[in-house]
């Protein structure tokens, strides 16, 4: 499972002892977990250009754009890497 996990940036967990996986079950975790990547890029593209209107629009700095958003302490880190 090392081996599929490295070459398609998988991500499936194998218990330890288990011998076989789930084939099905494997694609539907891949699936799930690129749908939730998908949108979480989504997502701070979304605040990333809603930060940018209020700064150019309202004059206001990143962090007073995130504070009136209410951008999570995570999602600021993200977003100021980006605002560099």
């Amino acid at each position: 499972m090392d081996v599929l996990n490295a070459c398609v940036g998988a991500r499936i967990a194998v218990n330890e002892g288990e011998e076989a996986i789930d084939v099905c079950l494997a694609i539907q975790q891949m699936n799930e977990e690129a749908a939730q990547e998908a949108a979480q890029k989504e997502r701070i593209s979304t605040l990333f250009a809603n930060i940018k209107n209020l700064m150019e629009k309202m004059g206001w700095s990143a962090e007073q754009s995130m504070d009136i958003l209410s951008v999570s302490d995570n999602d600021r880190r993200t977003l100021l890497q980006l605002l560099k």
